[in-house]
């Protein structure tokens, strides 16, 4: 299977195009760093045959968590911790990334700051107002985040993702529902994104990979258009982006980036009190919405592939071993990403390479979204009894 052919990406040789999409573990210390329990998860995840490891969303700044315990490259010590991680998947045979981030108005209250954003917005995910950032704050985040990456490079990362998705800072520049401002910054929303990939590829040098994840749309009404989307993933492109990781939805509509149920109790357990009623309304009116399908995403990477300069990877509910060879094979993407099959079974890609032709045993039940939301460690929680 092509899926299992080697890939080239910038001076980067993978031993295959399967990918482990980014996603939040709640397994860091109150300081950033990663714990023995994360550095576990990646072993797992490079013994089973992922070929690149993208860690969870690791913080630029410390202002910029979006949860408590949220990995972090945003101080000299995490290099080391960072290091003895790097070196644990490279023993594996696996390449890992670091995604990059800045949680801007989806920082939760729990963090300690104050959410911001490009323009005054009220923050769902801290029922907070989020103020709007001055033009030295944006200057100095962009440099937070080359800084970053530097600090990715030195401790043995492989690559960098800038996270461009999902209603996090870089994400509210794109979209005219969190954008509205009136400098360079607003009239020209590609603008902070721009200005982030330029940063990190000074620090980086020209042969490290930069990848980026990039909302397409966002699901919301007044929110990112498809047209503003592709727009910003074909000028990352012209810029020497290395690959673009698409996707979409934000705090507000995030399950249109997972599909599949929708834990409602779990979910709004957490939240304080006033917030519940109108919280449990919202989400069990998007289940409808958010059914399950295999490959949701793949409709927009088809309307993005034909004229893209760079390497495309596709996310969302692949778990079929024929969608998975067929989505790389027919040259829908030049990989692909997988997250929850590989929360419940690391060894899917091994299993695959060596023939197993029954899909993941996920259910997309999203209890494990419930989990890590509550500050429980990232891990399958549906009762082994329903995976019969």
């Amino acid at each position: 299977m092509k899926v299992f052919s080697p890939w080239q990406l910038a001076q980067l040789s993978l031993p295959n195009r399967i990918v482990r999409s980014s996603t939040y573990e709640a397994m860091a210390t109150p300081d950033g760093l990663p714990t023995s329990e994360l550095e576990g998860l990646y072993s797992r995840l490079a013994r089973g045959g992922t070929g690149l490891i993208i860690t969870g969303i690791t913080s630029v700044d410390a202002t910029g968590c979006c949860q408590p315990v949220q990995t972090g490259l945003y101080h000299e010590g995490a290099v080391p911790a960072w290091r003895r991680v790097t070196d644990t998947v490279h023993r594996h045979g696996a390449a890992i990334a670091v995604q990059l981030a800045h949680a801007g108005r989806q920082t939760a209250a729990g963090c300690g700051h104050p959410p911001v954003s490009p323009s005054r917005f009220f923050s769902t995910a801290s029922g907070r107002w989020a103020r709007a950032l001055r033009p030295d704050e944006i200057e100095y985040i962009v440099e937070a985040f080359a800084r970053s990456a530097a600090r990715a490079q030195a401790a043995g990362f492989d690559a960098v993702q800038i996270n461009a998705a999902h209603g996090y800072l870089i994400s509210g520049f794109l979209t005219p529902l969190t954008n509205r401002r009136s400098d360079r910054w607003g009239k020209d929303r590609c603008a902070f994104l721009e200005e982030v990939y330029r940063a990190v590829r000074g620090k980086v040098g020209p042969g490290y990979p930069v990848l980026a994840k990039l909302n397409l749309m966002d699901f919301v009404p007044g929110g990112l258009s498809l047209q503003a989307g592709m727009e910003a993933a074909h000028r990352l492109a012209a810029l020497g982006i290395d690959a673009i990781e698409v996707s979409g939805g934000i705090h507000e509509t995030i399950f249109f980036s997972s599909r599949g149920d929708i834990p409602v109790g779990p979910l709004v357990s957490r939240l304080p009190a006033w917030q519940r009623p109108a919280a449990a309304l919202g989400l069990w009116a998007m289940k409808p919405l958010c059914r399950f399908r295999e490959g949701f995403f793949l409709p927009l990477a088809a309307r993005l592939r034909p004229a893209l300069k760079c390497p495309l990877i596709v996310v969302g509910g692949l778990r079929s071993p024929g969608v998975i060879r067929d989505t790389v094979e027919s040259g829908a993407a030049d990989a692909v990403a997988l997250s929850r099959p590989l929360i419940s079974e690391p060894s899917f890609p091994r299993q695959l390479a060596a023939g197993r032709q029954e899909p993941a045993r996920c259910r997309y039940c999203n209890r494990c979204i419930a989990g890590v939301a509550g500050q429980l460690p990232l891990r399958c929680y549906r009762p082994a009894k329903e995976n019969i």
